[in-house]
């Protein structure tokens, strides 16, 4: 059997075997066999050559692609595929024919091409229709045709795009939701254009570029937009007049079938109308809803036009107009914003109302004379007989040089944001002839505010004023700076200033005369029906609150029905409060009560008591009961829970009832905040040496007094004086043995009683104050002295520390002002009421064991 050489075992027949084994498949020249590939999985060339199956996946798709390939033969014919030109533009040939029809020109091939070079046009998919317009010059003839049939051949929901200057003869109409958008914003330049910063004058076309559709004719719209509740989309074209037109149409007219809903859902992005003459708008909204405008300008007449008509009982509006801007250039009927309801429309519920309509940061420029008749205003809403409701303006600009008309803001307008405006200065109007009857103002008043029917109607030179309702302020002449909040609130105020009239009659003369009207008081304030009717002409600074409320002093206050406060600073609440009969001389009282003419408060008052409800384990009594110079009160009776705040800042808390009871000062307690914890360990407050270190007496030097130092870290209250009796005293002097306390400024503060009685024997001796709850304020270096005085036969012993007689050791670090044991004098017999510490004698004394508590 041929075979392989085994490594360590053919020795001797390597080199047979290999050959052996190599010539299976190999011939003597090395070459291989043909026999020899014959084995398994060999490829073998088919007789009808190599599948496609047998190649790689690679290139299966590369062959694949080749056969789904469209031949030559099948473009540009019937059922075929369309052929494109060197511009990648479809030929004529292969355009539909009703895409888009040209008409009225020789040679129409029915297919859709340019009306000026008669080259196709290019056709987008998804709905969408693109024509190109030649360049604006050396155009002689109109696009009126072409665009009218994009128009009409643009589907339902899809978009028109154009690019170019167009010029129209007549009006182009849609009647379906579509969208017309230009291939390009619409940019202008102002260059010498007085700084209105917007394109206006007989030149306005050379400064616009963009996409252009000028209407070339007079008395003619730009675009009709007739459709009935669909949405009609315009953004980034210009609507423009030519130069010359004696009159105009509207820019785009959206105006529906009669009583019809009009444009439904409608946007106008980046719009503008130049030229139009000043009697027509650059946009009419009629019976719209939910329009919204964007970048909306306009330049010649009038900006922005909303109306509604009556009988199919729809409300109309909703509109959102964002940053409208435009110039009034051309005198006219026109303004600048306007909006006129349904005729006899009864607000703000009846039908053919306009309504929910919000402008966001509108502005117009009046760059002409007043207009004919002075009827141009930047905003308007008395255009129709009905008024729109629930208007909310934002930060309106209304600018124009040496233009006295008024800003006619209608009911329900609302201004959010700063009003400026060089028109009508620093007035505002909203309502039914506010500021004026018949709706005009007299002019000479500044920085008012109407709001209401006939609001400051016969103001004329007053100024600073707020009126809101009906005929709020409408017979003041010349007041200044007044708020009448109501019906015929401060309607006869003619001089007064400052003054604030809230309510029906609030500050007028029931039934209409002048006579006792509020004429010429100033810093009033009335609020309530008929409030204030009956004061005097100069009274100042009055308030009266409620029904005929009556005021007759400065600075008097009267709250309720039918009050009289007659005297200066007075204050009167309730029914018939201080009343007729009142006492006009007496100033700074309040009357309370029905008729209660004399209860006066004079400074005395009895502190209730509070109880709160609703607090679990917080429910207990309390009471405010006053305040002391310093300390707790020493008389008076009070019971648990009173607390007082002493003048000198110190909390005080009385927690035993009694004449006084017992006080305690929560910051200063016995309860742990004592000197030193030794003290508290002794149930005492402050001590003089820890009671630890005593262990001796020392018998007193009869007259003489002695003084041992305590220090006070913090507050305390003290009622005790506390000393250890180790030796009795025998036949003790009565009236001349006692101990008191001492500031260190030597100033006694308490005393005890007599203790020669007490002292004959031995023990803890806890000397009552004379008088108790001594406050003692602490600090960092805060001290006071115990001064001890005994005569008699034998002198009592006191406890003191084991250190005895090592006087200068026990009073280093101080001196005779801070000294910590000494005396004062000798032979006395009594307590001084004040010494001076700094003449205090420092060579003899104890360190004697004295205690507060």
């Amino acid at each position: 059997m041929v075979r392989l050489p085994k490594p360590g075992g053919d020795d001797g027949q390597w080199g047979d075997l290999l050959n052996d084994f190599l010539g299976q498949s190999l011939a003597t020249d090395g070459s291989i066999k043909p026999a020899a590939v014959t084995a398994a999985g060999a490829y073998a060339k088919p007789a009808s050559g190599i599948p496609q199956s047998d190649l790689s996946s690679a290139l299966q798709t590369s062959l694949a692609k080749a056969d789904n390939a469209i031949p030559t033969s099948q473009k540009g014919i019937a059922n075929g595929v369309a052929t494109l030109d060197t511009n990648t533009t479809l030929t004529a040939a292969q355009l539909p024919a009703t895409v888009i029809t040209k008409s009225g020109s020789s040679g129409d091939t029915g297919k859709a091409v340019d009306a000026y070079t008669g080259s196709p046009l290019a056709v987008e998919t998804k709905g969408s229709v693109e024509v190109f317009a030649a360049a604006a010059a050396g155009i002689a003839s109109t696009d009126t045709a072409v665009l009218q049939n994009a128009i009409n051949g643009t589907p339902l929901g899809g978009t028109l795009y154009i690019d170019g200057h167009y010029k129209i003869n007549a009006v182009l109409t849609c009647s379906q939701s579509i969208t017309i958008a230009g291939r390009q914003k619409v940019t202008y330049n102002v260059q010498g254009n007085g700084g209105l910063g917007f394109p206006s004058g007989p030149n306005v076309l050379s400064q616009v570029f963009g996409t252009i559709i000028e209407q070339t004719v007079a008395a003619t719209d730009g675009i009709d937009a007739t459709m009935y509740a669909q949405a009609f989309h315009m953004r980034d074209v210009a609507i423009a007049f030519s130069s010359g037109l004696a009159s105009t149409g509207h820019g785009i007219n959206c105006t529906p079938p009669s009583n019809q809903v009009g444009v439904y859902g409608g946007t106008f992005d980046g719009v503008y109308v130049f030229g139009h003459d000043g009697n027509h708008y650059g946009l009419v909204l009629n019976n719209s809803l939910e329009v919204t405008t964007r970048d909306f300008r306009w330049s010649g007449g009038g900006g922005i036009l909303e109306s509604c008509q009556t009988g199919n009982g729809i409300n109309y509006g909703n509109s959102v107009h964002i940053h409208p801007y435009g110039v009034l250039a051309n005198s006219g009927t026109a303004h600048g914003y306007a909006r006129s309801s349904a005729a006899g429309a009864t607000q703000p519920v009846a039908s053919g109302m306009l309504n929910l309509m919000t402008y966001i940061r509108p502005q117009c420029n009046i760059a002409s004379a007043a207009g004919t008749a002075g009827t141009q205003k930047p905003w308007s809403d008395s255009v129709g007989a009905g008024f729109p409701w629930f208007v909310t303006v934002i930060s309106p600009d209304f600018e124009a040089s040496g233009y006295t008309n008024p800003i006619d803001f209608g009911p329900g307008t609302e201004i959010i944001g700063a009003l400026y405006s060089t028109v009508d200065p620093l007035n505002t109007k909203v309502g039914y002839k506010a500021l004026g009857t018949a709706g005009q103002y007299t002019n000479t008043q500044q920085k008012s505010v109407a709001m209401g029917n006939s609001a400051l109607a016969a103001l004329t030179t007053g100024s600073a004023h707020a009126a809101h309702g009906y005929f709020a302020l409408s017979s003041a002449t010349n007041a200044t700076n007044d708020t009448a909040l109501g019906y015929s609130a401060l309607s006869s105020l003619t001089t007064g200033s400052g003054n604030v009239a809230v309510g029906a009659f609030a500050g007028y003369k029931g039934g209409g005369t002048t006579s006792n009207a509020v004429i010429a008081g100033n810093y009033n304030t009335h609020i309530g029906t008929q409030a204030g009717p009956n004061s005097s002409a100069d009274y100042a600074s009055t308030t009266a609150i409620g029904r005929n409320a009556l005021v007759g002093g400065n600075y008097a206050t009267a709250l309720g029905a039918g009050t009289t406060a007659g005297a200066a600073g007075a204050t009167a609440i309730g029914v018939d409060h201080n009343g007729t009969a009142a006492t006009t001389s007496t100033q700074d009282q309040i009357a309370l009560g029905t008729s209660n003419h004399k209860v006066l408060v004079t400074g005395t008052m009895t502190a209730p008591a509070f109880t709160a409800s609703g607090l679990t384990g917080a429910t207990a009594t309390t009471r405010y009961a006053g305040a002391t110079a310093s300390g707790a009160p020493a008389s008076g009776t009070f019971a648990v829970g009173d607390f007082i705040i002493d003048q000198t800042g110190v909390l005080w808390i009385c927690t035993v009832a009694g004449t006084p009871g017992t006080w305690v000062n929560p910051t200063a307690s016995a309860s742990g905040l004592a000197s030193d914890p030794y003290a508290t360990a002794s149930g005492m407050l402050a001590e003089s040496v820890d009671l630890w270190a005593c262990n001796s007496s020392v018998t007193q030097t009869l007259g003489q007094t002695w003084l041992v130092k305590i220090p006070i870290p913090r507050s305390i209250t003290v009622n005790n004086i506390n000393m250890f009796v180790g030796t009795a005293g025998a036949t003790l002097t009565a009236s001349q043995n006692f101990a008191a306390i001492f500031s260190s400024a030597g100033t006694q503060l308490g005393v005890t009683a007599d203790q020669s009685t007490a002292w004959t024997s031995t023990g803890l001796k806890t000397m009552a104050l004379a008088t108790p709850n001594l406050a003692i304020s602490g600090g960092v270096s805060a001290f006071v002295w115990v001064m001890y005085l005994a005569n008699g036969t034998t002198a009592p012993a006191f406890l003191r520390s084991g250190n005895t007689g090592a006087i200068a050791q026990l009073n280093a670090g101080t001196t005779a002002a801070t000294t910590r044991t000494g005396y004062v004098a000798t032979g006395q017999t009594s307590i001084p009421a004040s010494f001076t510490p700094a003449s205090n004698q420092t060579g003899s004394g104890a360190a004697i064991w004295a205690a507060l508590s």
